[in-house]
């Protein structure tokens, strides 16, 4: 089998020898292109793949200007006057009237079925609930962790969130918390 090479002035051929009569041009070894990296989000700590909808430049890149004007309204929890959502890579998921979001692939009707093509993301990965006058999450033992602002989080140990804080599920599904309301007006 006949290495592939590469001539300066004529490209890529098999053999030893450039196939164009008379060249005196420099022959190597073929290496093909490396792949380009993936474009990901410049914003510290977030590993999504650009466009990314979870921070300001998002909002610049015409491809999600529609997404971005079609959000969806907030849901008010009636126990503490908050209204929270998550802003996933495919839109907003608003925590319901209950006060509990389950977080996972087993929980696409309620997180975006869209969470289905992160297979880092456990099947039950994390819930983000209402505890009192607060919103928390909490990972469920997943596989590959959860991380609010990139600080990986215990297991079954609540965590207060804020507004603006970037939460990781696994290695590549990110979420920015939006919140209006009474959480912070205490704390």
């Amino acid at each position: 089998m006949a290495t592939m090479m590469t001539c300066n002035a004529h490209g890529q051929f098999e053999g030893e020898r450039c196939p164009a009569a008379g060249c005196t041009e420099f022959w190597r070894p073929y290496l093909p292109p490396a792949p380009e990296p993936p474009r990901v989000c410049e914003a510290p700590g977030c590993a999504m793949p650009r466009p990314c909808p979870l921070h300001p430049q998002a909002a610049e890149q015409p491809e999600l200007r529609a997404h971005m004007a079609a959000r969806e309204p907030l849901i008010e929890i009636p126990s503490t006057g908050v209204l929270v959502r998550l802003q996933f890579p495919w839109g907003p998921i608003a925590l319901p009237a209950s006060g509990r979001l389950n977080i996972g692939r087993d929980f696409g009707a309620e997180c975006g079925c869209q969470i289905a093509e992160f297979d880092n993301v456990s099947r039950r990965h994390a819930v983000i609930r209402v505890e009192g006058a607060d919103v928390v999450i909490e990972d469920q033992l997943s596989t590959n962790g959860t991380t609010v602002n990139g600080e990986p989080i215990t297991a079954y140990r609540p965590r207060v969130l804020r507004e603006g804080d970037a939460l990781g599920f696994g290695a590549h599904l990110r979420a920015r918390v939006e919140m209006e309301g009474g959480v912070d007006d205490h704390h």
